[in-house]
């Protein structure tokens, strides 16, 4: 289970945080496909 962190003023970036970072997955499992990349620099070497 993934704990939240206690303070209540935390939630808010920390969910943003989860957010980014699942959208980020997403998009680099689409780009495995056939969606092009929107910057390609930003990748290299990952």
């Amino acid at each position: 289970m993934v704990q939240l962190p206690p303070p209540s003023t935390n939630t808010r970036s920390w969910s943003a945080a989860i957010a980014s970072y699942s959208s980020r997955i997403r998009s680099r499992k689409a780009s495995g496909s056939s969606v092009p990349r929107i910057a390609p620099s930003t990748n290299v070497g990952e």
